[in-house]
């Protein structure tokens, strides 16, 4: 182990005597760290989306029990959190109204 962090520290002199290479080396750290940080957010957006998916499925699947348990749509607006609009396309789409 330290033969090699000896062969990489010397490796990280001579990339620092050279301004070129040392340019091209901060421009890859970038380059990396940018992916890193794109690709957590992307996860985290990701996450958060399957989330608020699954609710609203949750909330679709309430609300169409509801119904056929002989609810309302005003009643079903108020028991799901849906818009009285998401209930009646939700109803109309599965042939209950």
């Amino acid at each position: 182990m330290d033969t090699a962090i000896k062969r990489a520290n010397e490796k990280i002199q001579v990339v620092a005597q050279d301004r070129d290479a040392l340019h091209v080396y901060h421009m890859r750290q970038m380059a990396i760290y940018d992916y890193n940080n794109g690709m957590s957010a992307a996860r985290e957006e990701g996450e958060q989306r399957g989330i608020e998916e699954g609710e609203k499925n949750a909330r679709f699947t309430f609300a169409l029990t509801l119904k056929q348990k002989g609810f309302s749509v005003e009643d079903t607006v108020e028991y799901t959190g849906l818009t009285k609009e998401e209930v009646t396309n939700l109803f109309t789409e599965h042939g209950l109204i």
